[in-house]
């Protein structure tokens, strides 16, 4: 069994991050796929932290990769919070996003004002009002209305110290389906439109690969880890982690950190360990 150090394993990961040497500007779209996402809640966050592994680059040049060359996706992701992921990967992200359904999910919807069948009435909607049109929020929901019922349009579901209408709940399902993704904002409003047609057709995916791969890409991005810290990071309860580690059984190695026992890639683990910088 290999032994590793902290300051071994701060280093691998500071190093596949791009942030001990950063990547060239062509390389923009690699880190992204590199750190298996970019955390874009708030777009400037986004901006920066691809910002930081690039040996030079601009958030024009982010702009342009989501918006322009379109190979960036600004994208519903981990947990349920936007993320951008490199446009080519949207099949396998949005395939294992749909094999971790949410446990309890029907009570939740309950708990926002919302059935399932209205759920899924809303995404398909989203859908059909989407189809060859990019809208911001406020007109979606408009659509949605006509096409549904004004109930859609009913502030019930409590968010951020208010109440959101109902058909904002579905947005994530609608997501989920392949129906929706984000366009270019309008001023500072965002616009949504369908994938299918931004990004261009994909081949689906089978759902237990894509989470086997994602897996795969955790372990390369933030490993030495346990199925534990992939059930934290990608919002899934631990015993649904473990089956997808257990898929890879023959992929793993186990090292020592200082008597922590986790998991590296075998193909990573007889690699070379930097040392963290001593801060």
């Amino acid at each position: 069994m290999r032994s590793l150090t902290w300051r071994e394993v701060w280093g691998w990961r500071l190093t596949r991050h791009g942030l001990l040497a950063p990547k060239p500007e062509e390389d923009l779209v690699e880190v992204v796929r590199a750190v298996c996402g970019i955390h874009a809640q708030v777009m400037s966050a986004a901006e920066l932290s691809i910002g930081v592994r690039l040996a030079s680059g601009t958030r024009q040049d982010v702009r342009e990769a989501l918006w322009q060359r379109r190979s960036l996706v600004k994208m519903h992701g981990l947990r349920g919070t936007v993320h951008l992921f490199p446009a080519d990967e949207f099949p396998l992200w949005l395939a294992a996003f749909r094999a971790n359904p949410q446990p309890n999910e029907a009570q939740w919807l309950a708990q926002m004002g919302l059935e399932v069948a209205q759920r899924d009435a809303i995404a398909a909607a989203i859908g059909e009002a989407l189809d060859g049109q990019r809208l911001t929020r406020e007109d979606l929901g408009r659509e949605v209305a006509q096409r549904v019922g004004s109930w859609a349009s009913e502030a019930v579901s409590p968010a951020f110290g208010g109440q959101w209408p109902r058909w904002q709940m579905a947005i994530g399902a609608a997501f989920t389906a392949g129906l929706l993704c984000f366009g270019p904002n309008e001023g500072n409003k965002v616009t949504f439109v369908r994938p299918d047609q931004w990004l261009g057709g994909w081949v689906e995916m089978d759902g237990e690969e894509a989470l086997r791969e994602v897996f795969r890409r955790y372990l390369s991005a933030y490993g030495p880890a346990t199925h534990r810290d992939f059930a934290q990071w990608f919002g899934m309860p631990p015993s649904r982690a473990l089956a997808v580690m257990q898929g890879l059984s023959g992929e793993l190695e186990e090292v020592d950190v200082e008597g922590y026992r986790p998991f590296l890639l075998q193909s990573d683990a007889a690699k070379d360990f930097p040392l963290a910088p001593d801060v």
